[in-house]
């Protein structure tokens, strides 16, 4: 009976994961920000073609992102939510202008690889996930400001 733990199988493990983690450099090389549509692609490889578990797999994602001073979009989410959040702290009514600084924080750690409309469609999303509601504003103070983003 073979040891599945054996020196050649650990090290056949230990190649998987090489490679892996050589796939997710390269495919974050040239950009610094990763989107979960592409984060998503290089967990499924991990799962599928290296056999690598979710955990594993999501390790070592970050880790490369770290290690490469990459982003997230997850993580730019969550910092977006909590700062949406704080602003809509009274009535969970979100102003105008704390809606633009939030989708001007996301532009900047994207880093223009997302247009301008889709991070603000993004930040409405996030706003409706959240229960939060857009402040009236303007002379006839209506929610026309938000509305309009489609």
């Amino acid at each position: 009976m073979v040891d599945p733990l054996s020196r050649p199988a650990r090290q056949e493990i230990h190649d998987v994961k090489e490679q892996y983690a050589d796939l997710v450099k390269l495919q974050m090389s040239g950009s610094r920000f990763l989107t979960d549509e592409r984060e998503r692609g290089l967990l499924e490889d991990g799962l599928t073609r290296y056999g690598l578990s979710l955990d594993q797999a999501r390790g070592m994602v970050r880790g490369a992102a770290e290690e490469r001073g990459s982003t997230l979009q997850r993580d730019v989410d969550e910092a977006a939510v909590f700062m949406l959040r704080d602003a809509g702290e009274m009535k969970g009514l979100v102003r105008k202008r704390d809606f633009e600084r939030v989708v001007g924080f996301y532009t900047l750690r994207s880093e223009g690889t997302m247009p301008a409309a889709e991070i603000a469609l993004r930040v409405k999303t996030l706003m409706e996930q959240n229960k939060l509601k857009p402040r009236r504003a303007g002379l006839l103070m209506t929610r026309r400001w938000y509305n309009k983003l489609k």
